[in-house]
């Protein structure tokens, strides 16, 4: 009695199934470029930027790593705008870290703490969801800003 329903069943559950994974975009969800906005500086005083990971609440003290940032390689771009010189830089930051970044042209260090971080949607589905971390606050040298970039300004 039930086989003769089966293909009725399985005719009804296929739009479902389409439906669904048609639905999902399924795109990269972390591992987006990272924005840092820097005022007051001109591209050629940003060519070579290091930004430096240190444990959280450790002073600058417990260093973890170093990212060396160079305005000419690939993966990296600078480009100047009306509201400043913006440096994307790829792959995704842990942001439970405190960091400084260290402009070696101008001497410049800024120290970024109090990283706060929100949750956005990706791959949003009929049958559920992504979540990826972003930036939302952070502190640069004592001072709080609520942006998902990094803005320093000189």
């Amino acid at each position: 009695m039930y086989i003769k329903y089966y293909p009725i069943c399985l005719w009804l559950m296929m739009p479902l199934m389409l439906l669904q994974s048609s639905c999902c975009t399924k795109k990269e969800c972390d591992g987006r470029p990272q924005q840092f906005r820097l005022y007051g500086f001109t591209k050629a005083e940003i060519d070579t930027v290091f930004i430096q990971q240190y444990e959280k609440n450790s002073n600058f003290t417990q260093p973890k790593s170093t990212r060396k940032v160079f305005q000419d390689v690939q993966g990296y771009n600078i480009r100047e705008s009306t509201d400043g010189t913006h440096l994307l830089v790829e792959g995704s930051f842990d942001w439970s870290y405190d960091f400084k970044v260290v402009l070696r042209k101008t001497n410049t260090t800024f120290s970024l703490t109090d990283m706060e971080t929100g949750k956005e949607k990706c791959n949003s589905c009929l049958m559920g969801r992504d979540l990826y971390q972003v930036l939302s606050a952070y502190k640069v040298n004592g001072n709080r800003i609520n942006k998902d970039f990094i803005e320093l300004t000189r």
